[in-house]
C-alpha cells in the first residue's frame, strides 16, 4: 500500500476512533440514566420515561452501526482486506480477540435494525431491555478494538 493512501486511512480511521469514542459516552451515560432492568419498566410507564428510553436505544443503534459499519471496515481496509459483509467483520473481530461473541455483536446488530421500526410501547420496553443487556460487550468490544487499533495508527 503506498504511503500516501495508507496516511488517507489512518486519517479516516483516527476520525471514525473519535466518533466511536463520543457516541460510546453518549451511551454510557444513557446507560447509568436508565439504571437496570427493572427501571427501564418503570420508565416505560411515563411518556418522559419513554424519552430517555428512545435516547438510550438511539445511542446504542448508532453505537453498533458506527462500530460494525464504520470502525470495523476502516479496519480492514487499512489491513487490506477485500470487502466482506458484516457478519464477516463481526466474526473476524472475535478471531482477532475483540469480540468476546460473534453471536451477541450480531445480536446486537439484529436489535439495532428493530430499535429502526418499532412503534409500539412495549415494543420499546423489550427492546430497551435486550439493549440493556447487551451493552456491557459492546462496551467491552469496542475498547478492545480501540487499543488493538494503536498498532495500526503507529507511523509507518
Amino acid at each position: 500500500m503506498s504511503a500516501p493512501r495508507r496516511e488517507r486511512l489512518q486519517g479516516l480511521l483516527r476520525d471514525r476512533l473519535r466518533e466511536l469514542q463520543r457516541t460510546r459516552d453518549a451511551l454510557q451515560l444513557s446507560y447509568r440514566r436508565v439504571g437496570g432492568p427493572d427501571m427501564i419498566d418503570v420508565l416505560s410507564g411515563s411518556d418522559d420515561g419513554l424519552i430517555e428510553l428512545e435516547a438510550f436505544t438511539a445511542r446504542f443503534a448508532r453505537l453498533v452501526d458506527l462500530y460494525v459499519q464504520q470502525v470495523l471496515r476502516a479496519i480492514d481496509e487499512l489491513e487490506g482486506q477485500d470487502p466482506v459483509p458484516p457478519i464477516d467483520r463481526i466474526l473476524r473481530a472475535e478471531k482477532r480477540g475483540w469480540v468476546a461473541s460473534a453471536s451477541e455483536l450480531v445480536a446486537a446488530r439484529d436489535l439495532r435494525n428493530r430499535i429502526a421500526h418499532e412503534y409500539d410501547a412495549e415494543g420499546w420496553r423489550l427492546i430497551a431491555r435486550a439493549a440493556y443487556a447487551l451493552v456491557p460487550q459492546l462496551l467491552l468490544s469496542v475498547e478492545r478494538t480501540i487499543g488493538a487499533s494503536a498498532r495500526l495508527l503507529a507511523p509507518g
